[in-house]
């Protein structure tokens, strides 16, 4: 699919995805149920504007959809509020990055921190709206609303569930933007940036723990995800050798772990979940520092 050159076609393009969103929105309201999987699937379609319309066209798009969709849920427009109008916010935001041909991780990432800040606009309206405090729902379906610690943990949990959207999200627009000749960057020309990125959090973990324990519980998700990351890039460089030094390290961090936990008090000892990701993060920088022709087991 090209970029539309002339207004016809732009406003045609941006029609349909318009019209598409309506649907979606209708069908938000109808089917409350399927409200899990338009969260997932509506940025698709800001998506593909962005990718192929041109820039000075998109409030167009923005202001047409959340029009047309307050028009067809007008019996109930919480749809709009919180469905239609968070996803035209990432599906920009993906889309964005997209075309900039930012990595993968890094996308997934933004876009979670996004998604975030629009999980807490979205309750601050509810409560406005509907008196309803959406934390405390929350913390109550954890069973942590007696805690000392619910303002500590649940950032974390939102941060979690933006975290998981996005990467679904990302899943289904990875899929179908191939679909019109669109690529994804997924991969690093420099992989060293991923554990280092890990890293990297490290140390700001470290301050939060003493100065804000509730941001010190929000870099826990980026720092294991890009671990993981990490993990998923030193696995194809895998040796007899190096499977053996990581089952090792993750022996010694066991006991490490059991020493520490009693001794750091709550809630920060949960923190050291991350020493656990540790030995694949320093191995994949060892392994991508100091490249040698090995054989990998297959």
């Amino acid at each position: 699919m090209k970029e539309k050159q002339t207004l016809i076609q732009n406003l045609t393009f941006m029609a349909l995805m318009a019209a598409i969103n309506m649907v979606f929105s209708l069908v938000a309201m109808v089917f409350p149920f399927a409200s899990l999987f338009l969260i997932i699937a509506l940025p698709m379609a800001s998506v593909l504007v962005v990718l192929t319309c041109k820039e000075k066209f998109y409030p167009i798009y923005a202001v047409a959809t959340i029009f047309l969709s307050f028009l067809v849920t007008f019996n109930g427009p919480e749809t709009t509020l919180f469905y239609v109008i968070p996803a035209l916010a990432s599906g920009f935001a993906f889309g964005f990055l997209i075309k900039r041909n930012i990595f993968s991780g890094w996308i997934i990432l933004g876009a979670s921190f996004l998604q975030l800040g629009i999980s807490y606009l979205t309750m601050l309206a509810i409560n406005g709206l509907y008196e309803t405090d959406m934390v405390f729902f929350f913390a109550q379906l954890l069973a942590m609303d007696q805690s000392p610690f619910v303002n500590v943990i649940m950032p974390t949990f939102f941060y979690v569930i933006a975290l998981a959207q996005s990467t679904f999200s990302f899943i289904v627009i990875q899929s179908e933007t191939k679909k019109f000749g669109f690529r994804v960057k997924t991969e690093l020309a420099d992989q060293r940036w991923l554990p280092l990125s890990a890293g990297a959090t490290l140390p700001l973990m470290v301050l939060g723990a003493w100065v804000a324990p509730w941001f010190a519980y929000l870099l826990l998700p980026c720092f294991l995800f890009f671990s993981i990351l990490s993990f998923i890039a030193l696995w194809p460089k895998r040796t007899q050798k190096l499977i053996l030094i990581w089952g090792v390290c993750e022996l010694l961090t066991l006991f490490l772990f059991a020493a520490l936990f009693d001794w750091i008090e709550s809630p920060l000892s949960l923190l050291l979940i991350g020493l656990f990701f540790l030995p694949s993060d320093i191995l994949c920088l060892i392994s991508f520092y100091f490249k040698k022709p090995s054989k990998t087991i297959k």
